[in-house]
């Protein structure tokens, strides 16, 4: 039997296990360019220790802003035509779309204080409806 993650929660029957939402080729366009509002895309490889690193962090920043922020997350070694397509050169890489569209890019191993300033600088204090 396996042990109960203290991570996982169940508020609102919604399953905090699958927060970041981990996306591939086939679900980036209804999860990433359809979405209407905030999305923040890591992404990321499992051979990427600084990756590896932040795993809980980003886990951590969905829960956190989940009202304001989707996240999702792409295996750069499943999803080679979407890290082609966005040039992701340096891992992890995090680009926020807004409504569909890409408006900033990050990359590199940070801090959750880095990120939440740069999430803080880009996102409007008013979330658009």
């Amino acid at each position: 039997m396996c042990p109960t993650n203290p991570l996982v929660e169940t508020v609102s029957n919604f399953h905090f296990e699958s927060l970041p939402v981990n996306v591939n080729q086939e679900s980036f366009e209804r999860e990433v360019l359809l979405e209407k509002g905030w999305v923040l895309v890591e992404f990321w490889a499992p051979w990427s220790i600084p990756c590896r690193k932040e795993a809980l962090m980003l886990r951590e920043l969905a829960l956190e802003r989940s009202q304001s922020l989707k996240v999702v997350k792409i295996n750069i070694g499943m999803e080679t035509e979407l890290a082609q397509e966005y040039q992701i050169l340096e891992l992890p890489s995090r680009i926020l779309f807004l409504d569909g569209l890409k408006v900033q890019q990050i990359s590199g191993e940070q801090r959750l204080e880095e990120i939440e300033a740069w999430l803080d600088h880009a996102l409007p204090t008013k979330i658009p409806s």
